[in-house]
């Protein structure tokens, strides 16, 4: 398991507390039914790292309470990418691929997460692919806007930095 996170057998999760996960919002009630057979709900600490830039993979996690902060290591210091909450994911390119994790993600505040593994994911696919058809659209959505969000800010940081140069 991904930096020794707890595992909460306990955990249940009603319909409704889990649409609050963004990729889960549209979906139907089986469907949600389904996977909430599947993920691994797990706890983790303050200042715990949840995953590292350059671990292997097997995962992806889903925000149910807590914050989180992505974030890499660039020419020593710490760049911050993004600060996740409760309806979050993160780690969902480790599903297609064995790719080594892009970002180190750590707990900023007591956290409660569901871990979907490749295995859950592969299963998933051969005994309800409707269901990971409409898992894998929606992780796409969010990819596909997080993207977006990415190339403006390189295009706004590339004009930025073309008209300092034209001031100075």
């Amino acid at each position: 398991m991904a930096a020794n996170l707890v595992p909460d057998s306990g955990a249940q999760f009603t319909s409704s507390e889990l649409r609050r996960i963004k990729l889960f919002a549209e979906m139907k009630d089986a469907d949600i039914s389904i996977l909430n057979n599947i993920v691994e709900p797990v706890t983790c600490r303050p200042s715990q790292i949840v995953v590292s830039a350059g671990d292997t993979g097997d995962c992806m996690f889903l925000v149910m309470q807590g914050e989180f902060r992505v974030s890499l290591i660039s020419q020593g210091r710490e760049v911050l990418l993004a600060k996740l909450e409760a309806g979050d994911f993160f780690g969902e390119l480790c599903l297609l691929d064995e790719s080594n994790r892009s970002a180190d993600v750590v707990a900023t505040m007591p956290g409660r997460l569901l871990r979907f593994s490749r295995g859950a994911f592969q299963q998933l696919m051969d005994t309800h692919p409707q269901v990971a058809a409409r898992l894998m659209i929606g992780i796409l959505r969010t990819v596909g806007s997080r993207l977006r969000k990415m190339d403006k800010q390189h295009s706004d940081s590339m004009l930025l930095s073309r008209s300092w140069k034209t001031i100075h």
